[in-house]
Formats: C-alpha cells, structure tokens, sequence
C-alpha cells in the first residue's frame, strides 16, 4: 500500500480530491474565488486531514505555510500574532489583537508563494476584514469549515465526503489492526461495522480505536455498538490521534451553534431524525404538514421561515440539499445522535408526530394513487419500522395503509412486516377478537397467500373464521369473507372438498343476504365454479360460469374486466370438455375486446 496511506489513512480514496484542490488554489485570475478554497462538509468527515495532507504534499511548492484557527474571533487573532513572532514581521501589540492582526496581513500580502490555512472557520462573519488580497496570486487561502456555502467568504467550495465503502473498510482495518486485511469474512465484518456507522470518517476512527483496545476481535464490535450505542458515540478514545472530540459532542456543537442562531432550525432538525436519512422529499413535508405539532406546523407551511431553517442548518452541514431543492438528507448518524439525547417524554411526543405526519401525507391506496404512494414509500417505510414501538393506534393504521399499497403493488415481502405490525398492535390494545385486529389478520393471511405461503395463510384465515363467526354470527358479511378467503387457500392447498364445502355455504348465504345478480355473489359463484373446475365437475363449473357471464354482461357490459376474466375461465372449462368451438369463440370475443381497451387507452393517451 503506498506510504501516504500508511502515514495518513484518511486521505484513502481521496487523491483525486487533493488533485482538484490543487488546481483551483492555482487556478488563473479570472475569477472572484481563484487561490481561495474551503474545505467544507459535515463534523468528523476528515476535512482537516485533507488539508493537512495538502499542506505536506505541497509543502516544497511555498516559501511558507501558516496555520490558523479560525474557531472564533479570539483564536483568528491569537493565529496573526503567533505568526507575528515567529516571523518577527511587525510588533505584537498584547492590547490591540486587531491592530497586529491587521499588520500581518498587510505584510503578508507583499511576500510571495505563501499559504494561509482557517481551519474551522464555521462561521463567515469571523474573517470579515481578517482576510488577505490575494488579487497579485501571491498566495494561496485554504479554509475548512462546514458551511456548505463557501461563496459568502468569498472562496471556492469543494466537498469533502464520507467514504466510499471499500476505503472506509481499509480505514478500518488499517486503524484497528495497521494491515489492511484481505480475509471474506474480516472483511464482510468492516463493511456492516462501516456501513453502521454511516461511512464517517471520525465514527469509523472511533471504532477502530475501541476495537484495537478493548476488544479481542472485530467480531465483537456490532454487538456492543447495538448494546451501548450511546455511551460509544459519547465516548473519546484515550489515544485518539485526529480528533479530540466523540462523535457525538461533534454533531452536539454543531446542533447548539444552529440552536443560538435559530431555534426553529433545531426543531425541523430534531423532526428529521425521525425521517428518512437519505432523502426526505420537501413535497412530502408540505403535504403532511397538518399532522405535525406547533411549531413545526406552521414552519413547515412557511415557505421562507422554512427555507430559512434549512439554510442555517445547511450553514454547518447539518443537512444536504438537492440542487433543486426538493429533497433533505442527513447523516444516519446524527440522527441516531439526536435521538439518543431527547428526553423519553419529547422523544414519545415526536414519534407521534411523525406518525401523524404520515398519515396525513401517505394517500390511501387507490389506482389513481399508485404513482404518488410509490414515490412516498421510501419516506414511510424505513422509518416506520423503528416507530412499532410506540404500538399505538396510528402506527397500526399507517402499517394498514402502507400494506394495502404495497401488496397491490406487487411488493409482497415488503407488505408482510407491516401487516405483522398492525396485528401485534391490535392485538395488545383490543385483544385477538377485536374487529380491528381480525382485519389486520386478513391482511397478513392475504399477504402470505400472494407470497405462496398458504399454510400460514392457512392457519391465520381459520383462526379469522372462528373468532368472526364467534362474535358476528354465520350470515356477517366479514364471516362470509373469512369463509371465501379461507376456502381459495384450500384450494390452492388442494383440499378441494374442504374449499367446496365453504364456497358452496358463502354463496347460499350471499343468494339469499343478497340476491341472485350482486356483484358479491357473481364472485362467489366464479370461486365456486373454479373449484368445480378443479375437481373435475365440469358441468356444474360451467352451468355457473355461463350464469355469472351472462349477468355481468347485462350489469357491467362486455368490456368490464370482470366480464372479461369470466369469458376466459369459461373458455377453459370448454376446453376441458372438448367443446372447442365455444372455446374458440369466447377466446377470439375476448382478446377482440381487450384490444379494442388497448385502442382506447392509447388513444386518450
């Protein structure tokens, strides 16, 4: 491995970003930021070793190097006279930081091929008339800071970011064991250590430093991390080479700042740690807006307070914004940090909220919905799951309606833990027979069946019958839909007789309940004549399929897709008892009219 990264393993994966700063420092004069750049990006993602390593690449290419903290005014001056007397370039007046600040600058912009480093110049207002004419091209400015806004100093902006996944893995193992190693599984370990900690270059510091003295292996970390995550992201290591800080009072400092410029950033701040980290879509706030509490109600539905708000947070890279401004993200870690830090009673208090922001933005599942539900999913879905533990109601009720959308997208697997969700909540709040809880056990046995796993949807739908029939009686249309759902599993089960038996019942009672010609008892004779079908009673399957047909052209016409499936599975019964002609013709009917949809479809389009 080559020797920079043995001495400074923060630089990994970042070559081309000392590259691009090196030509923008020496860039031609032909524009307002040439030979100044920051440095910028989130606390603890190494933007000071980056400048570090700058400083000791380039080292021959100056006469002289200075470096300046730029934390606050105090520091900035202190900086000008300590390169006052290290130069001997003018006398240190002890009473007038100012003055001798000022005096170095102007001799510092008659020398030539000199750096300035700011390191930590957070905020811009520090260096207003502290920084020196580089017009000549006598010098160069380099700043680290974490406003994402460099223009303001004026200066040139280059991000500095976390980690790509493999460098933050060599990262780790060249921090916690001084190799890189190149074992599958040592390494298949680093990198969900790494991805955890959400590639961060000061975390990933932390965790090898933890690792390399107390641990017996890297193994052994997650457990702790999931364990004692907070006392470890509160924890400084006690050899610690780059930062002398722990994570979490890193993001802390950057939280107060925001909080003392604008407490409603700290508030929007404190929301988004319950939100999707890698992209909260601004549209989805303003449409669920009406959930969430005051303040952040009326913020959100402001436009400017609430642009105002993400500008002071993106001031100290507490949040990213696209380049058109329509989604938020965050690191996963100061998330976790500021959630760790919320009393129980305001942590409870915003989970609600969230709850309620979802509820109000998510739409309920219908066709015309299913492009905007698929674009919010990502907004709920992640978060949600860290929000069961509320077990509230709403939290059911929001499981129930990212359920039904998901399992009507096709998105089956991803359905099922919402659907447990619900069922585990009602089932704590109402108990096993509540209507509420037999609902959401529907719809897991549904979610199950469409996964292909029907004994469990099985044991969930006989379970749902005998408690419905218990508390609603034989002839309840919920009872007669337990009875159709748990008879289309035996079915596919290929307990036919048993599938017979209920679907033969649900129709008697939707025939009399109902009449002859309702849309409910039309299904429930196509499930009944499936089942014929099945079991080879082909006159009976037919007899009721030609009646089901006949009634749904009357009542809904030829081109309904519920006629239309009708004419298919006649067809096939056809089919099965070798009258191919009135196969043939229901199957030429058939796919004439879906064209004909087609047709249309395209031509409205």
């Amino acid at each position: 491995m080559p020797d920079i990264y043995q001495r400074n393993p923060y630089f990994l994966g970042r070559t081309k970003l000392l590259q691009v700063l090196r030509e923008n420092l020496c860039a031609s004069q032909s524009g307002t930021y040439n030979h100044r750049v920051a440095l910028y990006g989130l606390g603890g993602v190494g933007k000071t070793q980056v400048a570090v390593e700058y400083v000791f690449q380039y080292r021959g290419k100056y006469h002289s190097i200075f470096w300046i903290s730029a934390a606050t005014l105090a520091d900035l001056q202190t900086g000008f006279q300590g390169i006052a007397e290290n130069t001997k370039c003018v006398a240190v007046d002890q009473k007038d930081a100012a003055s001798t600040a000022k005096a170095v600058l102007r001799w510092l912009e008659k020398q030539t091929s000199w750096l300035l480093v700011f390191d930590n110049l957070d905020e811009i207002s520090i260096v207003d008339g502290y920084l020196p004419d580089i017009s000549s091209g006598n010098g160069h400015l380099l700043i680290t800071t974490r406003n994402q806004d460099p223009t303001g100093i004026p200066s040139q902006g280059l991000e500095v970011e976390v980690f790509e996944s493999d460098d933050a893995v060599d990262f780790l193992l060249l921090r916690a064991t001084g190799r890189k190693e190149s074992q599958p599984e040592v390494r298949s370990t680093s990198s969900e250590i790494v991805a955890e900690l959400g590639y961060l270059p000061l975390a990933i510091e932390h965790a090898a430093a933890f690792i390399r003295q107390s641990l017996p292996d890297i193994s052994r970390f997650l457990d702790m991390y999931s364990k004692s995550r907070k006392r470890f992201l509160e924890r400084v290591p006690k050899q610690n080479y780059a930062y002398p800080r722990a994570v979490a009072a890193t993001f802390l400092m950057s939280f107060d700042a925001v909080k003392m410029l604008n407490p409603n950033a700290t508030e929007l701040l404190t929301l988004f740690a319950f939100l999707n980290p890698d992209g909260v879509l601004i549209d989805f706030l303003q449409r669920g807006c009406n959930g969430l509490d005051e303040p952040l109600k009326t913020l959100v539905g402001d436009s400017f307070e609430f642009g105002a708000a993400l500008a002071d947070l993106g001031q100290y890279s507490l949040i990213r914004q696209t380049k058109d401004n329509q989604t938020i993200s965050l690191h996963r870690l100061i998330q976790v940090v500021i959630r760790d830090n919320l009393e129980v009673n305001r942590k409870a208090q915003l989970m609600e909220s969230v709850v309620a922001l979802f509820l109000s933005g998510f739409p309920t599942f219908e066709e015309d919905k299913r492009e905007l539900c698929r674009r919010y999913q990502a907004q709920v879905d992640g978060p949600l799951q860290t929000l069961f533990r509320l077990g509230t109601e709403n939290v059911a009720e929001m499981s129930i309606r990212l359920g039904l959308f998901l399992r009507a997208d096709g998105k089956y697997s991803a359905c099922e833990p919402f659907d447990k969700m619900a069922v585990n909540i009602y089932t704590n709040i109402f108990g096993d027979d509540h209507p509420r809880t037999l609902r959401a056990m529907h719809n897991l046995a549904s979610t199950y069946w469409s996964e292909g796993k029907l004994e469990e949807a099985r044991g969930l739908e006989e379970e749902v019958l005998r408690e419905t029939r218990r508390t609603l009686g034989d002839d309840h249309p919920d009872t007669l839909r337990a009875m159709n759902n748990l008879a289309n599993t035996y079915r596919d089960q290929g307990k036919l007789e048993e599938a017979r038996g209920l679907q033969e019942e649900v129709l008697r009672e939707r025939q009399r309940t109902l009449g002859d010609n309702h849309p409910d008892t039309l299904r429930a004779m196509g499930d009944l004549a499936s089942t014929y079908r099945s079991q080879g009673k082909l006159e009976e399957a037919r007899g009721l399929e030609e009646e089901v047909l006949r009634e749904r052209r009357r009542i809904l016409g030829d081109e309904h897709p519920d006629t239309l499936n009708t004419m298919h599975d006649l067809a096939n019964t056809y089919r099965s008892q070798g009258k191919l002609e009135e196969a043939r013709g229901l199957e030429e009917e058939e796919l004439e009219r879906r064209a004909r949809i087609v047709e249309k479809s395209d031509l409205q389009s």
